[in-house]
Parts: C-alpha cells; sequence; structure tokens
C-alpha cells in the first residue's frame, strides 16, 4: 500500500517520464452482477456479487493500479499452494462495477518500473 502511495505520488506531479507514466499492467476483471450492492457487513461473497465464471483479460494504467489499492473497498489475497500468487481487489468507486484480479508478479513488475533511475525526469528545458 505504501508504495502505491508513493507511485502516485509521482504520478501526480511532473517527477516521472512519459514512457513510466504511461505503463500498464494485465489484470483479470469480473463484471458486477445483479442489482444488490456488495458491503462489506451485507450478506454474500465477492463471488455472490461478481461473475468470478467470466473473467475478462484488461489492463489498468499505473496510476489506475494504486487508486485500486489505495482506496480499496475489498481486497483478497488468492494463493496457489503456498504462494501468495494474486488478490482481488475493488475500490470503493469500483465495487459497483468491476472487481479486478492482480497477480503479484505484475504488480512488482509495475512498481519495479518506478524504481529505475530511467523513469526519473532529471532535466528541465525551458522555451
Amino acid at each position: 500500500m505504501i508504495v502505491a502511495f508513493q507511485v502516485r505520488s509521482l504520478l501526480e506531479r511532473p517527477k516521472v517520464n512519459d514512457q513510466a507514466r504511461g505503463t500498464c499492467m494485465p489484470v483479470l476483471r469480473y463484471k458486477k452482477i445483479g442489482d444488490r450492492p456488495f458491503t462489506a457487513t451485507g450478506a454474500g461473497w465477492p463471488e455472490d456479487r461478481f461473475d468470478m465464471e467470466q473473467p475478462e483479460p484488461h489492463t489498468l494504467r499505473a496510476l489506475d493500479v494504486c487508486n485500486q489499492l489505495i482506496h480499496y473497498y475489498w481486497m483478497q489475497t488468492i494463493t496457489e499452494g503456498k504462494a501468495f500468487a494474486s488478490m482481488l481487489v475493488f475500490s470503493d468507486y469500483q465495487r459497483h462495477k468491476w472487481a479486478y484480479q492482480i497477480r503479484i508478479e505484475d504488480l512488482l513488475k509495475l512498481f519495479g518500473v518506478f524504481s529505475e533511475e530511467s523513469s526519473a525526469i532529471t532535466s528541465v528545458a525551458f522555451e
């Protein structure tokens, strides 16, 4: 979560170059089904409110990934064997539309882009 705040802070200011700013990552998204809202205190689980049988491949921009993690309404870990492989997350805003499955390997690659020196803007030109 802290890294998501840091990356979003870089994206909201002219601190990274356009290549880093345009970084996206693959996710699976699940469409909200039915009219009943998902609430953490209400009856049901994500699989009761989202079409978990038909995931759609999708791409999220770095800023959108950060906002999903920062403003999450629901976050659930998904393991493969004993490994923490991915997470299901949706923000308060998106909980009536989509849930996103984010692979941890892809998330680390995304955050890694912003740790490279080549992502930084290191000079300014005045015209």
